[in-house]
Parts: structure tokens; C-alpha cells; sequence
């Protein structure tokens, strides 16, 4: 009866520390998805800023690309 109950103890402490290891292991990849979203998010800010800094620039009325191609006509 004492063995039984010394197995199933240790079973139970085995089960209890498997169980805080995938706790720890789900908490880290919680972190590193909240991290990824983050970044994620960021570079979609970034491209999102540049996508209007690109399209205020195209619509201005001397744009760089205007001047480049004046010069290029008055050098032919």
C-alpha cells in the first residue's frame, strides 16, 4: 500500500512539473507572438506613412521626377 501510494505521489509530482513547464513554454510563446504582432504592426505603420509621403509627392506639381525628365529633354 505504501508503494502505491509513494508511485502515485510521484506521478503526481512528475504530472505537476510537467504541467509548469508548458505553462512556462505557453507564456514565452506568448510573449514572442505579442512581440511579432508588434513588429508587425509597426512595419505596416511604416509602410503605410511611406505609401503617403510617396503619393503627397507624386501630386505635387514639381515633383522631382518633372525636373529630372525637363533636363533630360532640353540636353536631347
Amino acid at each position: 500500500m505504501e508503494l502505491l501510494e509513494k508511485q502515485l505521489q510521484a506521478a503526481r509530482s512528475a504530472n505537476e512539473m510537467q504541467l509548469d513547464q508548458l505553462h512556462a513554454q505557453l507564456q514565452r510563446e506568448q510573449l514572442e507572438r505579442s512581440m511579432a504582432e508588434g513588429a508587425l504592426e509597426s512595419g505596416r505603420k511604416d509602410i503605410a506613412r511611406l505609401l503617403r509621403e510617396v503619393s503627397a509627392m507624386q501630386q505635387r506639381p514639381n515633383f522631382a521626377g518633372d525636373d529630372q525628365d525637363s533636363s533630360l529633354r532640353s540636353a536631347a
